[in-house]
């Protein structure tokens, strides 16, 4: 299967007023090479489509044991046991299920089908400013079809963005930005021990295609998930605001975190490490944003932005 004609996406939503100017098309790639601790969309970690399940809808009903081929799920003391191994995503136990318990997420689509859905709106984006966001997940995981996406975007003279966590082989990330006006970039932590900590990964490559992209003029937007004894201290934000100073970053999006996600780990039957811990007071918030602030670049909380700059 060629990778430029087809792609595992988890969504795809129109009309949206976040993540870029205007009016925009979000979409959503699946697989991400960070394993974030506290990640609020763990479903976008693997690059192949998954059952979740939703235990408070399960009725006990066992049709899905009975009706499952591979014999994946089994009756335990505890209740049902999903042998994900075991599984060929043939999705009878979906169609069964009279609760819709077990759910799928990530579809692989074809470019033709993306670039339909995207084009469709081209008049409310031309109108507004808006355009096309790439995220995540990594959209990078998946460059070469999101470089042809974006190329073919560009050619019918529409904004495009992406959300990306920056860490990506050099070639594959300056393919994968070739026609990409604006990076959302995250900045998680800016020592490298404690990002590897939290994440599995240092920060050098991260840091240098940050660099990079700087070097080819594209709109940046610096953003920080504001995690408590994460990268809350204020040595870590202080590196944080002199980055986006260093690359003329347009703003800095402080994104606090939440618990909003751990159902979500539960579906996919992962432990989710952060599920006590705790969340930033309105005291910490406004403490890193008047620290971010001194970078002499736009702050903005919640990451909905003004994006004036983008048409520079």
């Amino acid at each position: 299967m060629n990778k430029a004609d087809f792609a595992c996406i988890t969504d795809i939503q129109r009309f949206s007023v976040h993540d870029g100017p205007g009016i925009r098309t979000l979409v959503f790639f699946k697989g991400c090479p960070l394993r974030c601790s506290w990640c609020q969309n763990p479903e976008t970690n693997n690059s192949f489509p998954e059952v979740m399940i939703t235990e408070n809808n399960c009725i006990g009903c066992m049709g899905c044991m009975d009706v499952c081929r591979q014999k994946a799920i089994r009756n335990a003391e505890n209740g049902l046991l999903y042998d994900r191994s075991a599984c060929t995503m043939c999705k009878e136990c979906l169609e069964f299920c009279p609760s819709k318990a077990r759910s799928i997420t990530g579809e692989i689509k074809s470019f033709e089908e993306v670039v339909k859905i995207v084009l469709s709106d081209i008049v409310f984006y031309k109108n507004t400013g808006g355009g096309i966001t790439v995220s995540g997940g990594e959209p990078t995981m998946q460059a070469e079809f999101v470089a042809r996406l974006l190329r073919v975007v560009k050619e019918n003279e529409i904004h495009t963005a992406m959300e990306t966590c920056g860490y990506c082989e050099a070639e594959r990330f300056l393919k994968a930005i070739e026609y990409c006006d604006m990076l959302l970039f995250d900045i998680k932590q800016t020592d490298t021990e404690i990002h590897k900590r939290f994440t599995n990964v240092g920060t050098e490559l991260i840091m240098s295609n940050l660099k990079a992209a700087y070097d080819r003029k594209k709109d940046i937007i610096i953003r920080i998930p504001l995690i408590p004894d994460v990268n809350s201290d204020d040595e870590n934000l202080k590196k944080t605001a002199e980055i986006a100073k260093t690359y003329n970053a347009r703003e800095i999006h402080v994104l606090p975190f939440h618990q909003a996600g751990q159902s979500k780990w539960n579906s996919l039957d992962k432990k989710y490490d952060f599920e006590s811990w705790s969340l930033p007071d309105p005291e910490l918030i406004g403490h890193a944003k008047d620290i971010l602030t001194e970078s002499g670049v736009i702050v903005n909380v919640g990451g909905y932005g003004e994006y004036s700059s983008h048409g520079k």
